[in-house]
């Protein structure tokens, strides 16, 4: 401990300048743990040693990854834990969804719940692990918010998010049982198992307005970082009175709006609504609202349909609509 002391005495930048190799890495973020776990340190080191650990995680360094029961399981990974089950949330307005996996030892009924907040175009972009009792589990899902997926589906899904993510950024990534590995190949959504889109359907204008709506649909949003640049230049445009390079100011807004239309919508994106469409489908046929889990179904097949005309899709014009001509029109009144 006497060495950890000396460590602990060149303050949080010096510590982090010590831990250069994976070697020395392991055996002074292992004697941190050590260190303030352990009575009889002294109330100073072990004040000192908490502290060290979580500037350590703040400045990106994985310290669980070297904490003794994690150390401890991930000697035996895969052996004794299994998948008790999966749930999956209805995205939220952008597109975030939580994923928790309850885990369980094959020798015991105690659930560990792994909880994982992702995004399809942005990864994972929280991760949490606590315990959890299967009432809670069963509570979550009555409440309409999760929905189950098969544990193929759950390792497919935080695959897609882990490629997208720095695992250094988010403790506890680097060290996640063998069982949650994999997934690369895909699988196919669960409600499409369940509840069958109607063949060749053509969406009508009536239907088009059914599913605006649902409150899960009638919320969603583009990021604001995408639009923002885009709603400038269609206000200069608005604002402007002038005929420029033989356009009016209306031919420039609709010509703006047609290239955000275009080049915003690339195929990484309509996949991304496509899935959260059927993700809420879910939810909805779980809350006995199969009559709008088909329509959604069939709203997503139609997002990735090859003979997509994207300024012509109802709830591409609604995300657009609502990015740009409603916050416009709130600020001209």
């Amino acid at each position: 401990m006497k060495r950890l002391e000396e460590l602990l005495q060149a303050g949080p930048r010096g510590l982090l300048d010590r831990l250069r190799g994976e070697q020395e890495r392991a055996a002074i973020v292992e004697q941190l743990w050590e260190a303030s776990q352990t009575r009889g340190v002294g109330k100073s080191l072990q004040k000192a040693a908490k502290k060290a650990l979580y500037v350590l995680r703040s400045s990106g360094v994985d310290v669980d990854r070297y904490r003794p029961e994690a150390a401890q399981r991930d000697a035996g990974r895969g052996e004794g834990l299994e998948m008790s089950e999966a749930l999956l949330s209805v995205p939220d307005s952008l597109g975030s969804s939580q994923l928790v996996i309850a885990m369980s030892e094959r020798s015991g009924s105690s659930l560990v719940l792994y909880r994982f907040v992702i995004n399809a175009l942005r990864g994972v972009l929280q991760f949490s692990r606590t315990g959890v009792t299967r009432k809670a589990l069963r509570k979550a899902q009555e409440e309409g918010v999760f929905f189950p997926v098969s544990a193929e589906y759950a390792r497919f899904r935080l695959s897609q998010a882990m490629d997208k993510t720095d695992r250094s950024r988010i403790s506890g990534l680097g060290s996640l049982p063998a069982v949650l590995q994999g997934g690369e190949e895909p699988v196919v959504h669960p409600i499409r198992n369940i509840a069958k889109a109607h063949l060749s359907r053509i969406i009508g204008p009536d239907e088009g307005k059914k599913i605006f709506s649902i409150p899960e649909i009638a919320g969603m949003a583009l990021p604001e970082e995408d639009v923002a640049e885009t709603r400038n230049l269609l206000a200069e445009a608005r604002a402007s009175r002038l005929v420029l390079a033989n356009k009016t100011p209306e031919e420039r807004v609709k010509e703006t709006l047609l290239r955000f239309y275009r080049t915003y919508f690339n195929r990484e994106r309509l996949d991304d609504l496509s899935t959260r469409l059927l993700d809420v489908a879910a939810a909805l046929h779980y809350r006995r609202r199969s009559d709008f889990a088909r329509l959604l179904i069939d709203f997503a097949d139609s997002l990735r349909s090859p003979a997509l005309i994207p300024e012509k899709h109802p709830l591409l014009s609604y995300l657009v609509y609502r990015s740009f001509m409603e916050p416009l029109e709130r600020s001209s009144r």
